[in-house]
């Protein structure tokens, strides 16, 4: 990614989207073609498996095996972590997904900082506006850019980037698990929860159509509205705001409308980076 390089003075090239059977030599060729491409452009430096940048899918499954993919997020098998240490590769860092519901140790927590804040009268949150989107995308950007910019491997997506990824989740996103929160009517926040729609793809087997008819798509659709978990994929505050209950007061209203739903289990947050300080899920 040449921004990523022009931001981070790097030469850094990545491979993503990596598939190989448990053959120790088909790894160490697909990588070592892939290092051959990027060195012959001038690249000192590769990592992986990384889908262009970190706001894409990215990342090896290391641990976990035993839960099923949320939307948007990688799986792979066990070996995979073997075939590419085998290769020279070794980790850079961690990405951790943590799985919360109404029986969350933290949700105490969470609400009482909630209620403080909440007390003050400062902070409003909401859900985005519809009928305003490209305003409220552009609001949700300038957060997104400036909340993540000192993290590790982050680089800011550009406008095309980001109006282009709203359009493509728009079709699926539910607006009340679209929220911005604003302090003197000033975005300070904002965070993006969607329905885990791998959920109501995984029974298809891979298969929309049967005996020539899209049988599979209908079930697709009725399965949509047997979703019971989503995953909270962006949680973002911008500094002078962290540590004062903002993030709380999101996650606790993303609850909160995930009650009316029948049958709800819960919701997966990631990633979070294994350094994340700001981000305490734990008791």
């Amino acid at each position: 990614d040449p921004n990523y390089n022009r931001e981070h003075g790097s030469n850094l090239g990545c491979f993503g989207m990596f598939e190989a059977i448990d053959d120790e030599h088909v790894a160490q060729t697909l990588i070592g073609a892939a290092v051959d491409w990027l060195r012959d452009r001038g690249r000192d430096l590769i990592r992986g498996p990384i889908d262009y940048s970190l706001n894409y899918p990215c990342g090896l499954l290391v641990d976990g095996f035993d839960t099923p993919p949320r939307i948007m997020m990688g799986h792979n098998p066990p070996y995979y972590e073997r075939l590419l240490m085998s290769c020279g590769l070794s980790k850079v860092k961690d990405l951790y997904a943590w799985w919360f519901d109404d029986s969350h140790d933290m949700l105490s927590v969470w609400g009482r900082r909630a209620e403080r804040l909440a007390a003050r009268g400062r902070v409003q949150v909401r859900p985005l506006r519809f009928d305003d989107l490209d305003a409220e995308i552009e609001r949700c950007k300038t957060v997104y850019n400036a909340a993540w910019e000192r993290n590790w491997g982050f680089v800011k997506m550009t406008d095309a980037e980001f109006h282009d990824l709203a359009k493509h989740l728009k079709v699926i996103a539910v607006p009340d698990w679209l929220l911005l929160a604003e302090v003197d009517g000033e975005p300070v926040g904002f965070s993006m929860t969607l329905p885990d729609l791998n959920e109501a793809i995984r029974p298809l087997n891979g298969r929309l159509f049967n005996w020539g008819l899209p049988l599979g798509l209908l079930r697709l659709y009725l399965n949509r509205r047997r979703i019971k978990a989503a995953r909270l994929m962006a949680l973002g505050i911008l500094e002078p705001f962290r540590r004062r209950g903002v993030a709380d007061l999101l996650i606790l209203r993303t609850l909160e409308y995930a009650k009316h739903l029948a049958g709800f289990t819960g919701a997966e947050l990631s990633w979070t980076l294994e350094d994340n300080s700001a981000l305490s899920l734990v008791p």
